[in-house]
């Protein structure tokens, strides 16, 4: 439904209560930031929106992990010497998987980066640039481990609530889509406790607090749990 924004900010004003939001859509990120009052949320939504920002927040717990935010324009200039492969090249702000590319070896970067400039070009005509960045991207270590996704909800001291645990399927190592979810019993009991503690772990870092999210990881083959991204103030829903 649309919100009539004079009252919503009315009431947000007049009232003593902490509102709290769950969007069905990131498009609505915007409007939140414009609007609520709240600034721990804020800051927590642009810096779960920005996955550079987010790497440097929790580089103290990933020390070695590899990345390099650039901008769009300057992709040309990166020397595929200097990555390590195989990598992933991304939108520095994103969702949903849109223009995310695995780039196997350094013959396949340039491929890659004429991919995301014509992508670059589609996604600004669907999403605003809050939802789907087109200025910067961010080129990381590939992961390898299984996937899964975590819907939680921070609480009111910080602490993780899991809702819902999915292991993510894909066709094959490059598959990028978010095609196959699916969740258990079993999937849910071996991961909960795991999940649990490395989401406070995390949030030490993030300080949300009364605040949903959808957690896209991998578990590496060490064992440890490594974060894909961080979508705030939503949950899951298209791919179940």
């Amino acid at each position: 439904n649309r919100v009539d924004e004079a009252a919503f900010s009315a009431r947000m004003a007049a009232s003593g209560e902490t509102l709290r939001l769950l969007t069905v859509s990131e498009n609505s990120l915007e409007w939140v930031m414009r609007h609520s009052r709240d600034t721990a949320m804020k800051d927590a939504i642009a810096l779960m929106k920005d996955k550079a920002a987010f790497r440097r927040r929790l580089a103290p717990l990933y020390p070695d992990f590899f990345f390099r935010e650039v901008a769009l324009d300057s992709l040309d200039s990166v020397d595929p010497a200097s990555l390590p492969f195989p990598c992933v090249l991304k939108p520095a702000t994103g969702f949903f998987s849109i223009g995310v590319h695995i780039v196997a070896s350094p013959q396949e970067w340039h491929a890659a980066v004429d991919a995301i400039r014509k992508q670059a070009g589609q996604w600004r005509k669907a999403y605003p640039e809050s939802v789907v960045g087109s200025t910067l991207c961010i080129i990381e270590e590939y992961i390898e481990g299984d996937e899964y996704a975590i819907d939680a909800c921070y609480d009111e001291t910080g602490h993780a609530v899991i809702l819902n645990i999915f292991r993510h399927e894909f066709a094959s190592q490059d598959d990028v889509r978010d095609r196959l979810y699916y969740t258990s019993v079993a999937v849910i009991r071996e991961h909960l406790a795991d999940f649990s503690q490395w989401l406070d772990a995390v949030n030490r870092y993030c300080g949300a607090k009364r605040f949903p999210v959808h957690v896209e990881v991998r578990i590496a083959h060490d064992g440890t749990i490594v974060p894909v991204e961080f979508n705030p103030l939503r949950f899951a829903g298209w791919c179940c």
